[in-house]
């Protein structure tokens, strides 16, 4: 391979990075991936796709690289991996349901502007139980609610993300997609 070739390819592959990266980055934050870990998450999704699968074709590499970033996140997630893998299977069949077009083209930014309008005890309340993996009795414990309190806020907290999501023309999934726990 010359030279010139070896830079060209290096160059398609450098653009095609760039392409995915916002997109992983919003898939990764949907999941509950923190802004201090999302980087190197990030990395070592790419790094194992182009070692284990540069081959590819580029359609099935972006199939590869978010299922190679879901894994590595939920191997992160050992304490709460249940609860993880519910909420990913939980964003992954929305996304299914819902994602005709990437993640950068607008979904994820009207969630962080749908979350931006909760209270910050309502949105407390969802990233303690949604993210954060906490039984709702934890959610009431860390907010001074009863169990039946912290129900009634989660239940409220995902109408309200709802109906935002609704007025800005995110559509809703598929019933039996979306995860609604009460444990």
């Amino acid at each position: 391979m010359s030279a010139r070739s070896s830079d060209a390819a290096t160059a398609t592959r450098l653009a095609w990075i760039r392409e995915q990266q916002h997109s992983l980055w919003r898939y990764l934050r949907l999941l509950g991936v923190g802004k201090n870990e999302i980087e190197d998450l990030m990395q070592d999704a790419f790094l194992a796709l182009f070692t284990n699968y540069a081959e590819q074709d580029p359609a099935e590499q972006v199939r590869l690289l978010r299922k190679i970033a879901r894994n590595r996140f939920l191997d992160a997630c050992r304490s709460n991996r249940r609860q993880a893998i519910e909420w990913s299977d939980a964003v992954d069949g929305w996304l299914a349901a819902t994602m005709d077009r990437p993640l950068t083209d607008g979904y994820g930014d009207e969630l962080d502007v749908c979350l931006g309008e909760l209270s910050p005890r309502a949105r407390a309340a969802l990233t303690l139980h949604h993210v954060e993996g906490l039984a709702v009795e934890v959610v009431g414990e860390r907010l001074e609610l009863r169990k039946t309190g912290a129900l009634t806020l989660l239940q409220r907290s995902r109408d309200l993300l709802r109906a935002c999501l609704r007025r800005r023309g995110v559509p809703e999934p598929p019933k039996g997609q979306a995860r609604r726990s009460h444990v």
